[in-house]
C-alpha cells in the first residue's frame, strides 16, 4: 500500500485545544490526513516554510488515515 501526503493548510484549532505548562514561546501543530493507494501516483512537490525557532518550542505531530 502506498501513502501520499497531499496538501498543507492552516487550520483553526478551536475544537482541538492544547494546554502546555509552562506556555511555549512557539507552538507548531502538524496534522495530516492520508489515504492508502493501490498504486503510486505522481504529485507535485510542495514549498514548505520553516519558521525560525526561538525559546521554548512545542511541536505536535498527528494524523488520520482515511479508509
Amino acid at each position: 500500500m502506498q501513502y501520499i501526503y497531499k496538501k498543507v493548510s492552516k487550520l483553526k484549532y478551536e475544537n482541538m485545544p492544547l494546554e502546555i505548562n509552562p506556555k511555549p514561546d512557539m507552538l507548531i501543530r502538524v496534522l495530516m490526513t492520508f489515504k492508502g493507494l493501490d498504486r503510486p501516483i505522481e504529485v507535485e512537490g510542495q514549498k514548505l516554510e520553516t519558521p525560525e525557532r526561538n525559546g521554548f518550542v512545542a511541536i505536535e505531530w498527528g494524523g488520520t488515515e482515511i479508509k
